[in-house]
């Protein structure tokens, strides 16, 4: 009885000295509609950047806002993802109005809920790590219109 005691009180020990990012916390979501919005594909996502830039300074002229995102780690790498990624798609084709959230965790007291309207991406690379048996892809967007939790941002 006391072996199972200082078991689970070293467990416990150590689970608490481990960074958050190495015990298990949930992950982030992409939907993404298909082209046409009659379906969508739910992804989960590890890391999410995103940037919200003005570009135009010019008090006279109507305010542009460049909008970036970079979300890694998106799986499950599947045709319908690989379809969007492709860089063969033009028009409305290529442009998704897609929905990332981050959830209230890792000291964030509350989720993160961005909704981008005409998401397109704009470069793709992934990762193999053959000797450690991992990967993962990146993908950097951008949007016309960003909302965060429902505020319009441009």
């Amino acid at each position: 009885m006391r072996l199972r005691l200082l078991m689970a009180c070293g467990l416990a020990l150590l689970m608490s000295a481990l960074p958050a990012a190495a015990q298990t916390t949930p992950s982030a979501t992409l939907v993404l509609p298909s082209p046409d919005g009659a379906t969508t594909q739910t992804y989960a996502v590890d890391d999410i950047s995103v940037s919200l830039a003005r570009s135009s300074y010019d008090a006279l002229s109507e305010p542009v806002s460049d909008i970036g995102v970079t979300i890694s780690t998106v799986r499950p790498v599947d045709s319908f993802l690989l379809e969007w990624i492709n860089q063969r798609n033009t028009g409305r084709d290529a442009l998704r109005d897609i929905t990332l959230t981050v959830p209230a965790t890792g000291g964030l007291d509350t989720a993160f809920v961005y909704a981008l309207k005409d998401a397109r991406v704009s470069a793709f690379s992934a990762s193999h790590s053959l000797g450690s048996g991992s990967g993962f892809i990146t993908l950097t967007l951008n949007a016309r219109t960003m909302t965060l939790n429902g505020v319009s941002m441009n």
